[in-house]
């Protein structure tokens, strides 16, 4: 069922958000043709799937997916209604209301899925759980970011130009995202299967709801300046170096701490897919860089481009993974990790050369830096053994992780960044967060204002 609504939901993405938040300057015409063709495009979609439940039931020999997919496609419904001043918010980096309507739908959600299991003691629970959290997300963005949406289809020809190559990303991404699992249900046992889709749903958290999230407000800023060459390549650059100072330590901490993660959150029983999980973690490298490549061709607008990725980059997993003959589960997602990672890092020098960027020189310094030290680190954590040859617990690894990792962006600081003006912006960032416990920061010694 939630392939189906994930699927679905792709499909009937008009790219509203993209296009508003690459616009120099957004009007309440464009607001209101975002939000209709949001709607119409997901009523649509509503009324395709409601009156094809069964064929879908058919092909999963599951009688009850009718039933319960015609009341899934409502969360389409729900979607499309939500106010568009969420769009101008995330394009304005204005994220406290939006922080606070996915934390009150997170917790309200959650809580009244874990009241309807109680009652019910089926899938319907579920079901219900997931129109629940659709219809407080459309509830809680009035409470918090008011707009009063009209009819409107004035800017609908510059949205379709502009979303027509998104929306075909849309599906060819989504089928990308799924295509091993797809695979792995035809090649491996069931079991298999069931420890794959867990390890993986566990592993994609951090690159999808902390990284992700965390860049948007870096990436929504590239559309302030994308009118100004130099600043926009600053602004590139800048977030860039963030990716990489976060992303790189995170996936290796998540690697070589798989097996205590692994007992504290799914326990004994998942122990064989330890080495599962420690791949797959890798998607914190992945997915942040290929959101982030996908962010700057949509800026210099080259969204075309951006779906031939999806295209291309399908067949080639399709190949790489269907066609071998694979002994056990782990080498598949050796593969498919391998591939991931030369894809994501090859389609972000590919946008970077279509944005034109200048210092590549420091760039790969601070990258091939960062990648070097979060595995090191990683490795020595990983082995070092303290008094009595008593090895360290999972807790205590994961802080003296994160001390050496300070330590290190320290290091990489002091080396590429101290007197440069990415360096006042970061420390400038730092300063702002921490307020008056800035002396306590890890960059120091800089001025303690910033403007670009």
């Amino acid at each position: 069922m939630s392939l189906v609504i994930a699927f679905v939901e792709r499909i009937s993405e008009t790219g509203a958000a993209d296009y508003i938040i690459q616009k120099s300057e957004v009007t309440k015409d464009d607001l209101d043709t975002a939000w209709t063709l949001n709607l119409l495009l997901r009523v649509g979609v509503l009324l395709f799937v409601y009156f094809f439940a069964p064929l879908i039931a058919l092909f999963y020999d599951d009688p009850r997916l009718t039933d319960a997919t015609r009341v899934l496609a409502f969360v389409l419904l729900f979607g499309a209604l939500v106010s568009p001043q969420i769009f101008l918010d995330q394009r304005e980096r204005n994220y406290k209301r939006i922080f606070a309507v996915n934390l009150l739908t997170k917790m309200f959600s959650v809580a009244g899925t874990i009241a309807l299991a109680l009652h019910f003691r089926s899938y319907w629970a579920l079901v219900f759980g997931q129109i629940l959290a659709a219809g407080l997300k459309f509830i809680f963005s009035y409470i918090f970011m008011w707009y009063s949406p009209r009819i409107c289809l004035r800017k609908v020809k510059d949205q379709i130009v502009f979303s027509q190559w998104l929306l075909l990303k849309s599906v060819f991404g989504w089928a990308r995202s799924q295509i091993d699992t797809i695979l792995v249900s035809t090649k491996f046992a069931e079991s298999d299967l069931g420890g794959y889709h867990v390890s993986k749903y566990l592993a994609f958290i951090p690159g999808s709801d902390i990284l992700t999230l965390g860049m948007s407000p870096l990436l929504a800023s590239f559309s302030s300046v994308q009118s100004r060459k130099e600043n926009l390549l600053y602004q590139i650059e800048f977030a860039l170096i963030i990716l990489f100072l976060i992303a790189y330590p995170l996936a290796s901490l998540l690697f070589f701490s798989a097996f205590e993660i692994n007992q504290i959150i799914l326990g004994e029983k998942w122990i064989a897919y330890v080495n599962i999980f420690a791949l797959l973690s890798l998607s914190c490298v992945t997915m942040p860089l290929v959101n982030f490549s996908t962010s700057i061709l949509y800026v210099v607008k080259r969204p075309k481009e951006a779906f031939f990725f999806d295209v291309i980059s399908m067949v080639l997993m399709v190949s790489i993974l269907y066609f071998p003959s694979f002994s056990n589960l782990t080498h598949f997602v050796v593969a498919k990790v391998s591939f991931d990672l030369v894809a994501a890092h090859s389609y972000l020098v590919f946008s970077l050369r279509r944005a034109e960027l200048q210092n590549w020189s420091r760039v790969i310094k601070i990258f091939l830096t960062s990648a070097i030290l979060a595995i090191l680190i990683g490795i020595f954590v990983k082995q070092v053994v303290v008094m009595d040859n008593v090895l360290l617990s999972g807790s205590v690894k994961i802080l003296l992780y994160v001390m050496l990792w300070i330590m290190a962006l320290k290091m990489i600081f002091l080396l590429y960044l101290k007197s440069t003006p990415i360096g006042f912006h970061i420390e400038y960032l730092q300063n702002r967060v921490l307020g008056r416990w800035a002396k306590f920061g890890i960059f120091k010694n800089q001025p303690r204002s910033f403007s670009l």
